[in-house]
């Protein structure tokens, strides 16, 4: 299934992030005075990671079913934050 999303990889140049053919997304501050600040810099990092994150986090999940019990000491509370994120990038409920 294709995403709904601008496909992976993405890259942080500044405030600014960008997918292999356009312009994703930016950062923004009101304070901004024309010059990305350090924490516009690591917001930007930080989205740019978004899609390798996901699928990183689906691939755990997967992996973690298909394990059928073997291990089984997974706090129910890390299952429910990963199922409750994935769904939150999706478009889903917070």
């Amino acid at each position: 299934m294709k995403p709904e999303y601008t496909p992976g990889p993405w890259r942080a140049e500044g405030c600014t992030i960008y997918g292999s053919e356009t312009c994703v997304a930016q950062t923004w501050s009101e304070t901004h005075d024309g010059l990305p600040t350090p924490p516009m810099v690591a917001d930007a990092r930080l989205i740019a990671a978004a899609p390798e994150l996901l699928k990183s986090l689906r691939d755990i999940l997967e992996w973690w079913t298909e394990m059928d019990g073997e291990f089984d000491d997974m706090p129910i509370e890390l299952w429910d934050q990963a199922q409750d994120a994935i769904a939150k990038a999706k478009g889903g409920a917070l």
